[in-house]
């Protein structure tokens, strides 16, 4: 392995939470019954990703693992790429459920003030998270 070159192809999602989940725990055994997965299977699992990369990722010691110097570099970025993730499921979720977002309502002046404002008003007792703006037009 070492001095060779290798290709990174792209690597499935679901091998990432696994390498985090047993680099996190510092046991396979552990992480295996975290991931609902069998021991073998989660080795396995390492085993191929370390393949697929190049390099070991742990060294594996009688009571657990530990992480290589090429092992702590992928979890730092494999890490904060889950935190990201994390974070956009999360804003979505809010856009989705109306947690957050920005409304704008473009209407004329008396339109905005005597037939829309009730309307507005009960929304934003109901959505009060919502930023709202109005772009109101002269008559």
């Amino acid at each position: 392995m070492v001095g060779e070159k290798r290709r990174c192809g792209p690597v499935e999602f679901r091998t990432l939470k696994y390498f985090l989940t047993v680099a996190r725990e510092e046991n396979i055994t552990r992480a295996a019954a975290l991931l609902h997965l069998t021991q073998p299977t989660l080795s396995r699992q390492l085993m191929q990703l370390e393949e697929e990369l190049g390099c070991p990722l742990f060294v594996r010691t009688p009571k657990g693992v530990q992480l290589t110097g090429e092992g702590e570099t992928l979890f730092r970025h494999v890490s904060a790429g889950l935190e990201q993730i994390r974070q956009g499921e999360k804003k979505l979720y809010e856009q989705v459920n109306l947690e957050s977002g920005e409304i704008c309502v473009g209407a004329s002046d008396m339109t905005l003030q005597f037939f829309l404002l009730p309307y507005l008003e009960a929304f934003h007792r109901e959505y009060p998270c919502l930023l709202y703006t109005s772009d109101a037009a002269d008559e």
